[in-house]
């Protein structure tokens, strides 16, 4: 079974091949430049990280006007904001999408980065608890998740046996 082409692409960007993944991107998303919000939204993190700040933003833009309320388009929109040292910028648009999405780690950690660009301390301090908090309850979320299935399989194998 082979990985979905975001799969592959959200690699190649760990792996720094950002010209590579837009290239594939763009290949996937067409002329027209519609696609999934998901590609699209990869592609504007591509060319964020070659330095092509205003295509990235523009992407982004476009998508929050066609889908609006999406949390990664609103996080990626604040990292452009950011990289372009607007940090007033970013902390409000990592607020909509730590609302839209509570329990995603992402945008609690950016705002502890815009809020130290700031010099807002105690606001930084406080984003970042509430980042490693997200990812704590997601671990133990996992591990209860996993504690369950393993019982589920232990009751099986005993009614099989």
């Amino acid at each position: 079974m082979g990985l979905s082409l975001e799969t592959r692409v959200a690699r190649m960007v760990k792996r720094g091949q950002y010209a590579q993944a837009a290239t594939m991107l763009t290949a996937s998303i067409g002329s027209a430049g519609k696609g999934s919000v998901a590609r699209q939204n990869l592609l504007a993190v591509c060319k964020a990280r070659m330095g092509r700040l205003s295509d990235a933003k523009l992407i982004l833009l476009q998508l929050e006007l066609e889908r609006p309320g999406n949390p990664r388009v609103l996080n990626n929109l604040g990292n452009v904001a950011l990289l372009e040292d607007d940090a007033r910028t970013a902390v409000k648009l990592y607020k909509e999408a730590a609302r839209l999405s509570p329990w995603a780690p992402e945008p609690k950690f950016n705002m502890f980065l815009a809020y130290r660009r700031l010099g807002e301390i105690e606001n930084s301090l406080y984003s970042y608890h509430e980042f490693v908090l997200t990812k704590r309850i997601s671990l133990l979320g996992k591990a209860l998740a996993f504690a369950a299935l393993m019982a589920a399989v232990t009751a099986l194998l005993r009614a099989l046996l």
